[in-house]
């Protein structure tokens, strides 16, 4: 199967559309909408499968993920850096230290943690590192600096486990002989992707997409293909 990162997105920080404004999302719903088509297309599976408004769920996994990571790195020790009056306060050593020390982390990072090759660049990837960077800004504190490493591990977490929720969805689809994949195949899939504590957590940000109360799904992407023409067209960032 086709990997993610493969796929380029131009725009890291679009106009909120309408989706993004009603479920407080700060990454781009188009963005993701993006990955699940190309992985479909990829698979010739065009004709197959409808997307539905999974790639919303894609979303809200993703800032879930960023978020918790993001504040999992937070160090209150006083670096070189801060007596300069930078904020480098956020990094990867803090982050993988809270990961080994914490149970209920271990059991859903660790295998992140081993695989993870600092050497490698995953900043690149189609879930990219400015995307990480200026999430950061947006939903934490405005004035953040993460460092590289930790900007790196998770763009590194974030497209791999968006590759695994997909391919594992999509083979749950044809299993279960449906050609819809909706957020209830998302859903089942992160639940067993991560431990009970963790998708519990995780389970609040998915079930914000009742809160779009449209059942019709084709309505959904209609309206969501429309907002991304107003933002294409719009010029602020």
């Amino acid at each position: 199967g086709i990997d993610i990162k493969t796929v380029k997105e131009k725009a890291t920080v679009k106009k909120p559309n309408k989706i993004m404004r009603t479920l407080n999302l700060t990454l781009s719903t188009s963005l993701f909408k993006k990955i699940l088509t190309n992985k479909i297309e990829h698979l010739e599976l065009g004709k197959k499968v409808s997307i539905s408004s999974s790639f919303i769920s894609l979303c809200l996994v993703s800032e879930y993920l960023m978020e918790k990571l993001i504040n999992l790195s937070y160090s209150s020790d006083i670096t070189e850096n801060d007596r300069f009056g930078l904020k480098s306060n956020f990094n990867y050593i803090k982050l993988e230290n809270e990961i080994l020390k914490d149970i209920e982390l271990k059991n859903n990072f660790i295998k992140y943690l081993y695989n993870f090759d600092k050497t490698k660049n995953y900043y690149d990837s189609i879930i990219n590192g400015n995307i990480v960077r200026t999430f950061a800004k947006n939903k934490i504190d405005k004035s953040i600096i993460l460092d590289k490493d930790l900007v790196n591990f998770i763009c590194y977490i974030v497209n791999d486990v968006n590759n695994t929720i997909i391919t594992k969805s999509l083979n749950l689809l044809f299993y279960v002989n449906r050609k819809q994949l909706k957020p209830d195949i998302i859903k089942f899939v992160v639940s067993h992707e991560f431990t009970d504590s963790l998708y519990k957590e995780m389970e609040i940000n998915l079930d914000k997409i009742t809160e779009l109360k449209i059942q019709d799904d084709k309505k959904i992407s209609q309206e969501h293909v429309e907002n991304d023409d107003d933002d294409n067209n719009d010029n602020d960032s």
